[in-house]
């Protein structure tokens, strides 16, 4: 949670402001409207006063359920990415919110780790509203969030009841979003949550402040926030700003690029000489120490050639599991660096000496001792011991010379 933070909350038919600084609440207004039309009037009332923002005081503005519709996408599909799957709700506003009678703006679609998907569709004339009240008091907002979305964020894993205007809601999730929304019927009990120290000390009016205080409180980028759109003439501003900043940098760049090479080369050489005049000593030691990492080096290649002329024997027990009948079953298995050894269990442990012999590893494969016959779970089978020889690896020269 922030510290600081001017919030504004956009209610039924009120507007509330809470400034707050180091975690305490400095200031807090609110302002009546009716009706959408006097959504601005009544906005920069309440701004003007306010005291003079300090510098670093990020501003949230939040709205209630009444100019916003939030909800669970149950229906939605899981599409990726994230943004087909916000063009696909904005597409298709009936089949996910109430429809008003022309089209709302739509957020994107926010997917939570456990896979739900929650959607808002903000009101087109609050938002607008919003938008030319805060360019004639010459503020920056970039974006407006759900109040919900603030309160839970604030007041993470808890249970809060809150109530606006004739909404009232029960809610609970965190600063990744909602997790639960439900709407109470009849009258809404105070908030069953605990208030923050700095929220409780407003007495009566600190539920009624709930979500001015958490757009004050909560993190600067919050779920399904909508972008407003900058003052064009603003935008133009700072277009010719960024223009100009762009060619005085290339400007510099080219002169650099035309004078600095040869200035770099000259600075590099007379620090390099510098750096190996002090170091004299250190270049005995390198020297001493890439002896030592050469001779380690030859022992870790002795090392590595001797484990690949032992061979894997995963690799020859997997080829012999392959190449075996499948009514074969191996009882023991034994292996060194020149031969091996098992004993298998078959209907007829004679079929499986030739087909030993398509194992590339193996040579010279034989049965050893007797062949006895058994009765197995009812089957009578046949126990044979075979042995086999390790193929070795070419030596360097052999390979040379097959070349």
């Amino acid at each position: 949670m922030r510290r600081n933070g001017l919030g504004v909350g956009v209610g039924e038919r009120e507007i509330r402001v809470v400034l707050v600084r180091r975690s305490a609440i400095q200031w807090h207004s609110s302002e009546s409207f009716a009706g959408v039309g006097a959504l601005a009037p009544a906005l920069r009332a309440v701004l003007s006063r306010a005291p003079r923002r300090p510098i670093g005081i990020h501003v949230t503005t939040v709205i209630s359920p009444a100019w916003v519709q939030v909800k669970s996408l149950s229906g939605l599909p899981s599409i990726k990415p994230a943004r087909l799957a916000s063009q696909l709700v904005r597409e298709n506003q009936q089949a996910f919110f109430l429809w008003k009678g022309t089209p709302a703006l739509v957020a994107d679609v926010q997917r939570q780790k456990t896979g739900a998907a929650w959607g808002a569709a903000f009101d087109r004339e609050v938002i607008e509203g919003l938008t030319q009240a805060f360019r004639e008091a010459r503020m920056t907002i970039g974006c407006v969030a759900p109040a919900v979305v603030a309160v839970v964020a604030a007041l993470p894993n808890q249970v809060v009841q809150w109530n606006d205007g004739d909404d009232r809601l029960d809610l609970e999730g965190d600063a990744d979003g909602l997790r639960r929304l439900e709407r109470i019927s009849g009258d809404a009990p105070p908030p069953s949550a605990t208030l923050p120290a700095a929220l409780a000390r407003l007495g009566d009016d600190a539920g009624r402040f709930l979500d001015a205080y958490a757009a004050a409180v909560a993190p600067a980028q919050l779920p399904l926030a909508w972008r407003l759109q900058s003052d064009e003439k603003r935008s133009r501003a700072w277009a010719r700003v960024r223009l100009v900043a762009t060619a005085s940098a290339l400007a510099a760049a080219a002169v650099f690029a035309a004078v600095g090479p040869g200035w770099r080369a000259r600075s590099f050489g007379l620090a390099a000489d510098r750096e190996l005049a002090r170091n004299r000593g250190v270049q005995i030691e390198l020297a001493r120490n890439e002896s030592e990492l050469r001779r380690v080096t030859q022992m870790l290649n002795r090392l590595e050639s001797f484990r690949a002329e032992r061979g894997k024997v995963t690799r020859i027990l997997g080829q012999l599991a392959q190449s075996i009948p499948d009514s074969t079953a191996l009882l023991t298995f034994r292996v060194d660096s020149v031969e091996g050894a098992f004993t298998a269990i078959a209907p007829h442990v004679a079929d499986v000496l030739p087909e030993l012999e398509s194992v590339g590893d193996i040579v010279s494969p034989r049965i050893v001792g007797s062949v006895t016959r058994e009765v197995f779970s009812g089957v009578h089978v046949e126990r044979a011991t075979f042995r086999f020889r390790r193929s070795r690896p070419a030596s360097p020269a052999r390979r040379a010379v097959a070349r």
